[in-house]
């Protein structure tokens, strides 16, 4: 058997294991590995809540620094500094604000943010 017909029949079993776990099969042509997007479904971004009060805000710069207690699943008590996107978020608010806030697990982007009383 030449080895142009072994290396086929490699590419049919693989193409055949990949579509029972539902994985597209490779392009036996390109001669190029799939890439992962192509692989792979892309996982939404985890968003985490926190609550904490506005230590610093930049106008317009999409930048926050919040002082905020446990972000569970996420990280301890702290004051850290954010980016906002859409930065929009972060219009009208002012330091000393209590705030309670979502935080994207991977970007560590704020994406969610709503002013609340003061406990």
């Amino acid at each position: 058997m030449s080895r142009r017909v072994c290396f086929s029949s490699f590419l049919a079993a693989a193409a055949t294991t990949l579509a029972v776990f539902g994985l597209p099969a490779p392009d036996a042509g390109a001669g190029r590995p799939l890439s992962i997007s192509r692989a792979y479904a892309i996982e939404a971004p985890k968003i985490f809540h926190g609550v904490g009060v506005v230590t610093a805000v930049e106008p317009g710069s999409g930048v926050l620094s919040v002082d905020h207690g446990d972000i569970p699943g996420l990280m301890d008590a702290m004051e850290m500094t954010y980016k906002v996107r859409p930065a929009a978020l972060s219009d009208g608010l002012r330091k000393g604000d209590a705030i309670v806030f979502g935080v994207d697990g991977t970007t560590y982007t704020i994406v969610e943010i709503k002013k609340v009383a003061k406990p």
